[in-house]
């Protein structure tokens, strides 16, 4: 019980994205079934075993096309400061760190789709400047190779920067932040080795901005989130009041003064605690330049949604990329 239960969502390059959003928004009310005392007893032990105790947990499963199980436990805000807690709910909100990865993946073949990116391309030819691994300066750097983390980048000089700051100034070698090349690797080709690289979606948002002229998290909403019907988004500084107030804060057990976990200590809100003041705008987000450098969005790891509304794309990859109305888990909300 101690290791508590893990669920994988796999990423999956779907062709026919057109499919998906050929239908409206699902609005049909779902009727789950009930959840299972013993199922509820488990994870509500999960939850509060003290040795690793959670915050809050969403869990929803699915079987032969339909919702079966869908239940929150614990708090998406615990009370401070004269605060009351919030419990967490159906429509309770998580940053949802790498799966964002798909998130933006989904939006992306959109954009192939229309055209507009090809998977095999230079993508110097979209950024409008060469990117290239001065290491391997003849061998191109495709998306493909980036969405498979074998584009040859790294994450060792850092993969998300101030909106005021292009990208090329970290790809280039003559850029202000290139120092010594960190970013690059020396020992493998584009194309070639597997190395897990959160820059590599930095530089695919970027692409994307670029070649929409659209900002990434506008982007991504007007792809991907609103003709599905979905809530959240990789800025909550535009969410709606209703969003914001379901908007889970993630939470650390820890003494005040370290990092280490320490099961015994208060909980420490790490991320999304907007219970005294409104999230504040991406710093210099007003001057920025669509197109230059989308990491003060985090299309590695920046969404903002729901389990919830994760079923819906669970269901549309098991449907083989189509979201038909009324199949999932959508519902009146």
């Amino acid at each position: 019980m101690r290791q508590g239960r893990r669920a994988m969502l796999g990423l999956a390059l779907l062709g026919g994205m057109s499919r998906v959003f050929a239908l409206a928004p699902a609005t049909a009310s779902a009727s789950p079934k009930e959840p299972g005392p013993q199922l509820d007893a488990e994870l509500d032990a999960v939850v509060r075993d003290p040795a690793c105790q959670l915050s809050s947990l969403s869990v929803l499963a699915i079987r032969d096309g339909k919702l079966v199980y869908e239940r929150q436990f614990g708090q998406r805000f615990i009370g401070a400061g004269g605060l009351p807690s919030k419990p967490a709910d159906a429509r309770t909100m998580y940053r949802i760190a790498s799966i964002s990865k798909m998130m933006t993946t989904l939006g992306l073949m959109r954009l192939v789709e229309e055209g507009k990116l090809g998977l095999d391309a230079d993508v110097g030819n979209y950024l409008g400047y060469p990117l290239r691994n001065p290491n391997f300066p003849d061998r191109a750097i495709t998306l493909r190779s980036l969405l498979s983390h074998r584009s040859s980048l790294r994450d060792d000089a850092g993969y998300s920067f101030p909106a005021a700051t292009p990208l090329k100034a970290l790809l280039l070698p003559d850029g202000a932040l290139y120092g010594n090349g960190a970013m690059w690797a020396k020992n493998a080709a584009p194309g070639e080795y597997f190395t897990y690289c959160n820059l590599n979606w930095g530089v695919i948002g970027t692409i994307m901005e670029k070649v929409s002229g659209e900002r990434f998290d506008r982007l991504m909403k007007r792809l991907l989130l609103d003709p599905l019907g979905l809530h959240g988004g990789f800025n909550p500084s535009e969410f709606s009041q209703e969003d914001l107030s379901n908007l889970a804060t993630l939470y650390r057990k820890r003494t005040t003064d370290t990092e280490i976990w320490d099961s015994a200590g208060p909980w420490i809100p790490q991320v999304d605690d907007y219970s005294q003041r409104p999230p504040a705008r991406p710093a210099g987000i007003d001057n920025y330049a669509v197109g230059t450098n989308a990491t003060p969005f985090s299309p590695t790891g920046g969404l903002r949604i729901s389990a919830h509304d994760m079923g819906t794309i669970m269901l549309m990859l098991m449907n083989e990329g189509r979201h038909e109305a009324g199949s999932c888990c959508s519902r009146q909300r």
